[in-house]
């Protein structure tokens, strides 16, 4: 039996705690074993970076059919949060938490236009503000995820998203550095990042995700940030 000091609201104080770290790795070892699976099915591919650059409209006409835009809604059906997800292995959808939240309803907008109901958050954690959402009957096509570990400073990047609600907008940008935000590794983007990119891919130039949108800097316009996968 735990032993605590203190008095019992002390001791449950601690309990609730440790559910709570206990919760939150349990997500980051799923979060890690959908990009695991995915990479995983790519083992036999060339490598990334060794073929060559593609430019930003094929790369564009590539992932424009695996991206969707991310609903949130309040208790009066109204939109509360907006965001881009992306097709990843499995049928799933990547995108940052921030733009689900904590329990609120969401939908997912399809290429088409078609609006489907999230029938699951797979798994998701605010600390690394990523999430994984599952909808029925996906049909359309993944986005590769890179085979490299760590994306190197300097490396030409493109990010896609919808902001504010404009369709399958593209900017090229440069990863300008990496930050560490209270433990968490970000890609710095040397490119802005406005409402509706959250969730959104950054691809290399081989086409593949090395990030996902989930930040902008309050300081600099041309300044965001992503979680590396």
């Amino acid at each position: 039996m735990w032993n605590y000091p203190g008095n019992p609201a002390e001791a449950s104080a601690v309990l609730l705690n440790q559910s709570m770290l206990l919760q939150r790795s349990l997500l980051l070892v799923c979060l890690s074993a959908v990009v695991f699976l995915a990479r995983i099915s790519r083992a036999d591919e060339p490598v990334t970076g060794t073929e060559q650059p593609l430019s930003a409209e094929v790369l564009a006409e590539r992932a424009r059919q695996s991206l969707v835009v991310v609903r949130a809604t309040d208790r009066t059906g109204s939109d509360s949060g907006l965001g881009t997800g992306f097709v990843i292995e499995g049928g799933l959808i990547a995108t940052a938490h921030h733009v689900i939240g904590d329990g609120r309803e969401s939908r997912v907008e399809l290429p088409g236009g078609r609006l489907v109901p999230v029938v699951e958050v797979y798994a998701s954690s605010s600390q690394q503000d990523l999430a994984i959402l599952k909808v029925a009957d996906l049909q359309l096509p993944a986005l590769p995820l890179a085979a490299d570990d760590k994306t190197p400073q300097g490396r030409d990047v493109v990010a896609l998203g919808h902001p504010e609600g404009f369709r399958n907008s593209i900017v090229s940008g440069v990863i300008s550095g990496h930050q560490d935000f209270e433990g968490v590794e970000m890609l710095q983007l040397a490119r802005s990042s406005e409402r509706g990119n959250s969730g959104g891919p950054v691809l290399d130039r081989q086409g593949a995700v090395v990030g996902i949108v989930t930040r902008k800097s309050a300081l600099q316009d041309k300044l965001g940030f992503a979680v590396p996968v």
